[in-house]
């Protein structure tokens, strides 16, 4: 299996085609038919730093910069509990595929848990800016920080503000941030922890609610003027309930990066059937005529899966420079463990 859940073409050639026919909303991309990449055949930009089941390297945001040519990755590395996510690091390229370190953190310096997915930016103005996620030792929620700097060697965790917490956003957490620039509009994608039963106490008691059977985990939208004050809109994407009652993703759908193609925007968004999926979701797509609202394509089953293990292949971040587009995306290997791997198209 090469991981290509169809035999995929471009999807977006034939988008418009099926946005005006009214077809888009209710066709998955087996019927589409059409070249997607194969997941199978990515170059391992960063692996684990063990085999096995709980060992990570991914949860990764990259940024092309025309000042410097170079390419900016940030991924952490995680490891089985009590450790969990660790480290993070920033690493540069100059050819988007061989990177070398040049920033690190560890949780100890966020005086956390567990750090998980972030998103690095760079602002119309030059500034660098990164928005963190990690779990909050005062109350064990999931939340989302800024660091700024001039440069991405140089972020300071004790510099840190606060962007978005569960007890803003309405819910019991909130991590994983993706944030997409459009017309200087900064819109902040997060996956919320939205709960179903059992009290506050019992979700958090472990530091990390997501991985209990207590909760869901839509993507919702925060918008902002400066990349430094959100408003939080509501929902962006939530959980598919709305038919069998057995999908594939009616636990999470997690928006972890937006691609526009001529007047379309396409999220690519984790998602998993239940809690036993979480740590190990699978890609979607999703389609939206503006960046604030999306329709599921991938309704009957994910976009890309790993043909290994527990076939997660999560986080993908879509960039476009130098007229290719590079797909970062972490992927569950034979062993279990999962790497950090690029393709280029």
């Amino acid at each position: 299996s090469s991981g290509i859940n169809a035999e995929y073409g471009d999807p977006f050639s034939l988008s418009s085609y099926l946005f005006h026919t009214h077809t888009l909303m209710s066709r998955n991309l087996h019927e589409i038919g059409a070249p997607f990449f194969n997941p199978s055949e990515g170059t391992t930009v960063f692996s684990a730093v063990s085999k096995g089941s709980g060992y990570w390297a991914g949860a990764c945001s990259a940024v092309y910069d025309e000042h410097t040519n170079k390419f900016y990755l940030y991924h952490r590395a995680r490891q089985p509990r009590p450790i969990r996510g660790g480290d993070c690091f920033i690493s540069e390229s100059e050819d988007g595929v061989h990177f070398r370190t040049i920033w690190h953190a560890t949780k100890d310096e966020l005086n956390t848990q567990s750090m998980e997915k972030a998103c690095l930016i760079k602002t119309a103005e030059g500034k660098w800016n990164l928005y963190i996620s990690y779990v909050d030792s005062d109350d064990q929620r999931w939340r989302i920080d800024l660091m700024q700097a001039p440069h991405p060697s140089e972020f300071k965790c004790s510099e840190r503000r606060p962007v978005l917490s569960g007890s803003i956003a309405g819910t019991e957490g909130v991590k994983d941030p993706a944030v997409y620039v459009h017309k200087g509009k900064y819109y902040l994608y997060y996956t919320y922890a939205q709960q179903l039963g059992g009290d506050s106490s019992s979700l958090h008691s472990t530091g990390d609610a997501y991985n209990t059977p207590f909760i869901t985990a839509p993507s919702g939208l925060a918008v902002s003027d400066d990349g430094l004050t959100f408003r939080v809109l509501g929902p962006a994407l939530t959980p598919n309930k709305f038919r069998s009652g057995e999908e594939w993703d009616e636990f999470c759908t997690r928006i972890c990066s937006v691609l526009q193609v001529g007047g379309l925007f396409y999220a690519f968004y984790d998602g998993s059937k239940d809690v036993s999926g979480n740590y190990e979701e699978r890609t979607g797509l999703a389609v939206g005529l503006n960046p604030e609202s999306f329709q599921r394509v991938s309704v009957s089953s994910p976009l890309l899966t790993s043909p290994y293990s527990s076939g997660s292949l999560r986080y993908l971040d879509a960039l476009q420079c130098k007229g290719k587009t590079y797909y970062y995306y972490e992927f569950a290997e034979e062993d279990g463990s999962h790497s950090l791997k690029v393709v280029i198209r």
